[in-house]
């Protein structure tokens, strides 16, 4: 868990944040009934947080974070505001390799063999959604139509076009989903947008969706140092 850095609060969309227990009951009052009552018991239980795009600037006095709940409370996604004072920690997307271990036998198999795959080309695996929170919470998020939610960051071309193919050829030989998201900077676009080669993409950040021209990111991976390697 990493705490807040000096000055303030460092974020994007899918890091996770925990909020002070002492805040259950400010947060979340702006919500109806069971709503409220479950993202306070969420704040007691000091269990985290997604943020999510913001509708004002970072630097302000609110954040935009997300709570899905698991597929017993029917999957609802709440949306909700908290004051910055709140926020106890900020963490980014865990690893996937470090969540095998809250899984059953036939995710953690197949998402083991993913992950060596993706080392094995020279990239690092986050996950977010169900896997996630599964991990995070012990609760039960995933199921048979589960999707696997990924972001990963290539270093090169090179790597980009060799994670494509593992992305591929897992899922042919797997019989289930990846989703997620190529990240360029802190921007991230759909890999299975970018794999259709339109000239402009969808990409997402903590400012919101924009359409950006595929070059442009492109550019910005030849110039860039890359997040994460592996070792």
């Amino acid at each position: 868990m990493a705490s807040l850095p000096p000055g303030g609060i460092e974020a994007r969309r899918h890091d996770l944040i925990r909020l002070l227990p002492s805040c259950d009951r400010r947060v979340g009052a702006e919500l109806d009934g069971a709503d409220r009552s479950g993202v306070q018991a969420w704040v007691s239980a000091g269990r985290p947080f997604v943020v999510r795009s913001q509708p004002r600037p970072f630097a302000s006095d609110r954040i935009a974070l997300g709570l899905p709940l698991p597929p017993a409370a029917a999957k609802r996604r709440i949306a909700l505001e908290v004051d910055r004072a709140c926020v106890s920690a900020v963490e980014r997307p865990p690893l996937l390799d470090a969540t095998l271990h809250a899984l059953s036998a036939m995710w953690c198999d197949a998402l083991a063999t993913l992950d060596r795959s993706a080392k094995h080309v020279g990239i690092v695996l986050r996950v977010y959604g169900s896997i996630a929170f599964q991990s995070l919470t012990g609760l039960p998020y995933l199921h048979a139509a589960s999707d696997v939610d990924l972001l990963w960051t290539p270093p090169d071309r090179g790597v980009l076009a060799a994670g494509l193919a593992v992305l591929a050829a897992w899922e042919r030989s797997s019989g289930l989903r990846a989703d997620g998201e190529i990240l360029f900077g802190a921007s991230g676009v759909s890999w299975r947008e970018w794999q259709r080669g339109a000239p402009r993409v969808l990409v997402k950040s903590i400012e919101g969706p924009a359409l950006r021209d595929r070059a442009e990111l492109l550019a910005l991976l030849d110039a860039g140092v890359p997040e994460e390697s592996v070792a």
